[in-house]
């Protein structure tokens, strides 16, 4: 019997990682291990996994038990778990190819990296990770729940769509919509559940079997095709065609929530619905069903941590330079986050242009007068580029002395070249009333104007409004986009002034964005009569 302590940023929603560690977790503590769980966040998940023998932790201090190895998903959980048990084996699993927390820091103490994936296990080969340290581990399924049904229906007459949070309300609304068309116009009944509906079903293996059809991806998919569902895999960034069961022999090489073919469009999912067949259907159930097969995936995790184990035992370990390692992960990892955070949905958005396309026509017919740049705002993913931090319920930071915006040229055609901000400058409450900042706004090489900040204004909290006016010839490129380069002077850090731990370098804060034509200056000449 071993202790086994596993890692996870958060254990609260049926996510991926927080649902393969729950399901791994009771199997290994159902073959007679002594399994415990650490997250900083917890939530229903956690309680859950309690209440069925395995104690779930938030406060890695009151762990008394020291385990024989840490089962690290996630960097910002396995360091302090390593810096707790200062002397027990590690590994590190890789669960997503941009992730910041899925960024490994390399350490002896780390016997062996894996990846869920080939693509994240190129990751942590570009980040350093010796090939020979790592390996590809998919994650397992729980057969026995998500058991196959005894028989697949002709013809499908019932549809499930699992929805998870999306990064923007628009695309979940216009993503419902195409959905409910395909299937009505097939003739088949579609219920919506998922976190992104308000509907989170805490047992999904429960309700799966009723259902001829699933819209899912990634994790989701592989459940539902286990079941005997067709599955169309979609999520809020494209179509990635049927879950076939060619397709789920090259799983992990293909990972299925990476898979895009396309937008979500009615035509390619009538093409998915389409190409419903129960042969086809049971042929990819049974290939899934032996890949992600729990019993033989946990053996092998076993023998993975008794190898980690035994290769400890060997290595004379250097704690000094462990702590060196660990000690500048954590000093650096929040900057670097909030950084990568907004680089992620930057890059998803920006990696698929035909998805882009349709982002843009969403944002183009839902236009108003002025839109938010907060936190889940389909503008603020498409509008916001390079140098900005993680939108909050307010408006977003640029967290560099650069920040760049990318504005669409039809949104630019259809509503105006006049772009104006309703933005703020940080001050660190330290300095003088009567300081100044200023940031220049270039397209290109060419500068457009500068805005002036005054820390003595009482406005910064409610905003205040500058403008640039893009030039004419600008709206004739041939991109999606024209890039507004903004470059602050006083770029400050709140740590820097011993005001928070916040170490970003914040410059202006953007709250909304408005776009209008300009204003058309009519001679006195041409006014006269006769």
């Amino acid at each position: 019997m071993l202790t086994i302590l596993i890692t996870n940023i958060i254990m609260a929603e049926r996510t991926g990682t927080e649902t393969a560690t729950f399901e791994l977790a009771l199997a290994l503590y159902k073959r007679g291990h002594r399994v415990m769980v650490y997250s900083p966040s917890l939530g229903r998940l956690a309680m859950e996994l309690s209440g069925r023998g395995v104690p779930v932790f938030d406060d890695i201090s009151q762990i008394g038990v020291v385990p024989d190895i840490i089962h690290g998903n996630h960097n910002v959980a396995l360091a302090p778990a390593m810096m707790r048990f200062r002397h027990t084996p590690a590994l590190f699993v890789c669960h997503d190819v941009i992730s910041p927390f899925d960024k490994p820091f390399i350490t002896d103490r780390i016997t062996h990296y894996l990846a869920v994936d080939y693509a994240c296990q190129e990751r942590l080969i570009v980040h350093g990770v010796p090939a020979q340290q790592t390996e590809i581990l998919i994650n397992a399924v729980d057969t026995m729940r998500y058991a196959l049904k005894d028989k697949i229906s002709s013809k499908p007459r019932k549809a499930l769509a699992i929805v998870k949070a999306f990064h923007q309300e628009p695309m979940k609304t216009a993503y419902i919509q195409i959905l409910n068309e395909a299937c009505s116009a097939r003739g088949i009944t579609l219920d919506l559940v998922g976190r992104g509906v308000g509907k989170e079903i805490s047992d999904i293996s429960r309700i799966i079997p009723d259902y001829d059809i699933c819209f899912a991806f990634s994790r989701s998919a592989i459940e539902a095709c286990c079941t005997g569902a067709h599955v169309v895999i979609t999520d809020e960034f494209g179509y990635g065609g049927v879950l076939s069961a060619e397709i789920a022999r090259q799983w992990p090489e293909n990972h299925l929530s990476r898979r895009i073919l396309g937008p979500v469009n009615l035509h390619n999912l009538l093409s998915g619905i389409d190409a419903y067949s129960a042969t086809d259907i049971q042929e990819a159930a049974l290939v899934c069903r032996y890949l992600t097969n729990m019993d033989r995936l946990v053996a092998r995790w076993e023998e993975i941590y008794q190898s980690s184990i035994q290769n400890y035992k060997i290595h004379k370990n250097d704690n000094g330079q462990e702590d060196r390692v660990l000690c500048q992960f954590i000093s650096e990892f929040l900057p670097r986050a909030t950084a990568e955070m907004r680089a992620v949905v930057v890059a998803k958005q920006m990696g698929y242009p035909q998805n882009n396309l349709q982002h843009i026509d969403i944002m183009n017919d839902s236009w108003t007068t002025e839109m938010p740049l907060s936190e889940n705002t389909l503008t603020g993913a498409l509008v916001l580029g390079e140098g900005w931090s993680h939108s909050e319920s307010w408006g977003t930071w640029s967290c560099d002395d650069t920040a760049l915006l990318n504005l669409p040229v039809k949104l630019l055609k259809n509503h105006g070249r006049v772009v104006q901000l309703l933005c703020k400058h940080y001050f660190p409450s330290s300095v003088p009333s009567q300081t100044k900042a200023k940031v220049t706004v270039y397209l290109g090489n060419r500068r457009l104007t500068t805005f002036y900040f005054s820390n003595r204004r009482p406005d910064t909290e409610t905003g205040i409004k500058k403008k640039v006016e893009l030039p004419a010839e600008a709206l004739n490129s041939t991109n999606l986009y024209i890039r507004l380069r903004l470059v602050m002077e006083k770029a400050s850090s709140p740590a820097f002034y011993g005001e928070s731990m916040d170490t970003r370098r914040l410059g202006v804060g953007l709250m909304a964005l408005k776009l209008s034509k300009p204003k058309i200056i009519v001679s006195e000449s041409k006014n006269k009569i006769g």
